[in-house]
């Protein structure tokens, strides 16, 4: 017991210790400050993206200098194919089964899919590599993830579009499988067509047509969160072969000297003469923005989107038609007396109506510009892809505008579930719709401008 007694005095000894030094680390300021570096986030090189590769553990030296690997990227989806030479002097390399796997002779004993097999590419494959795939999926986040580097005293941050969990794909293998077992069956059903005839009653059966429904919102979205609908987009987008460079490729160290690159600092001075002269550049394409509204009549009805870009100085230097239809543009919903001030003086009453009879419709005595002159190209309501545009979209966008028109020109009551219903549309692509030209009112929607009983009664 005495021994006992002893180790139980030593312990607490030592906590007493243990928590003394503590306390008197942290009356010190805690740890010692060895140094203390500047943050800077790298340059940002055009046209392109940055990621990071995970690889099975068991998979190592990958970016070999001696036998660098090949790579194809689908750039929409973000999909990345490496094919990587196996290592032969490794003790896990099984070269008897990479020979039965993939020998020639297996292949070339059908002959009917041999042109089928050269014509995918991702058939073509040697024996002795092997193929890693990996996609990053696409996120809006600014900043997914960074790597860092200390360099002169300085610690670079560069931000990463997403990463790739790289793994060994077969399906080389299983294609290889199935198109044997395709062929075969292929040659059975052709044998059996050339001995059977076709029977008259065979050739004349009914042809049955159906017509699908036009997809709503709702099924479109479901759709598009397929895994099929993802498979087909990957099927769909093209593969473009990029080089990969190794750590002292000249190009590799060209790009990280490009973007550890740092920005000579200057005085106050130049800082703010750099600022005006940036506020110069802006003014200028502002106004040359400004002009090619104007000058270009074709582009007018779709690229007018903000009213204060289109200035009265030049809508009057154009032809009469043209100061109508941009003045329609603008304001959206005007009244016969108010567009008579701002266009050209000139111009009698009987050309202004035949004029605004082209591009406006007339709801109870006020002027509303044409649903066709506003969702002329609407994009895809999910869809990230630039360029891209939906004729089904936009026309029932247009048909719903000219529908709550008409209502409000019968002197009915709109609101929004009117649309919502009758064209299934969200709560967002109503608001968007009706905030075009109504304005909300008292659980319903109103014309943003009082009816005009004067030129009504005229």
């Amino acid at each position: 017991m005495g021994d006992d007694e002893v180790n139980v005095s030593k312990k607490r000894q030592r906590r007493r210790q243990l928590s003394s030094s503590d306390e008197s680390e942290g009356e010190d300021g805690g740890d010692e400050l060895l140094a203390e570096l500047d943050v800077r986030m790298a340059n940002l090189l055009p046209n392109t993206e940055a990621f990071t590769m995970q690889f099975p553990a068991r998979k190592k030296n990958v970016f070999d200098n001696s036998h660098p690997p090949q790579a194809r990227f689908k750039k929409n989806v973000k999909f990345l194919e490496l094919r990587i030479p196996s290592n032969t002097h490794s003790g896990s390399y099984d070269k008897e089964k990479s020979h039965v796997l993939l020998s020639p002779s297996r292949s070339a004993a059908h002959s009917s899919t041999a042109s089928r097999v050269k014509a995918d590419s991702s058939l073509l494959c040697t024996r002795d590599e092997d193929i890693f795939e990996g996609r990053a999926f696409q996120t809006h986040a600014p900043v997914i993830n960074a790597f860092g580097q200390i360099e002169h005293g300085t610690f670079l941050i560069y931000p990463l579009s997403g990463t790739f969990e790289m793994r060994k794909s077969l399906a080389h293998i299983n294609q290889k499988k199935s198109s044997r077992r395709s062929s075969a069956r292929d040659e059975s059903e052709m044998t059996e067509e050339s001995d059977t005839e076709t029977s008259p009653a065979e050739v004349n059966k009914t042809v049955r047509v159906k017509f699908a429904k036009p997809e709503t919102e709702r099924q479109k979205k479901r759709r598009e969160a397929s895994a099929l609908h993802r498979e087909r987009m990957m099927a769909s987008d093209a593969w473009v072969k990029m080089n990969v460079c190794c750590k002292d490729n000249p190009l590799c160290v060209e790009c990280t000297d490009k973007m550890a690159a740092k920005v000579p600092q200057t005085d106050s001075g130049q800082a703010q003469q750099n600022e005006y002269s940036n506020d110069r550049k802006l003014e200028d394409v502002r106004n040359f923005v400004q002009k090619a509204i104007i000058a270009s009549s074709s582009e007018t009805s779709s690229a007018i989107d903000d009213a204060s870009l289109c200035l009265h100085k030049h809508i009057i230097s154009t032809s009469r038609e043209e100061q109508i239809r941009m003045q329609m543009m603008k304001c959206q919903v005007i009244k016969t007396t108010h567009l008579a001030e701002l266009v050209d003086p000139s111009m009698t009453r009987e050309e202004l109506f035949r004029q605004l009879q082209e591009c406006a419709h007339l709801v109870r005595g006020v002027w509303v510009v044409k649903s066709e002159y506003l969702f002329s190209n609407l994009p895809p309501a999910h869809s990230y892809v630039p360029g891209k545009r939906d004729e089904h979209r936009g026309e029932s966008w247009r048909n719903a505008r000219d529908f709550a028109l008409a209502l409000l020109d019968a002197r009915c009551r709109l609101t929004r579930n009117t649309l919502k219903r009758g064209f299934r549309l969200n709560d967002r692509d109503v608001e968007q719709i009706l905030s075009s030209f109504a304005a909300k009112s008292d659980r319903c929607w109103k014309l943003k401008l009082d009816p005009d009983e004067e030129f009504l009664n005229e």
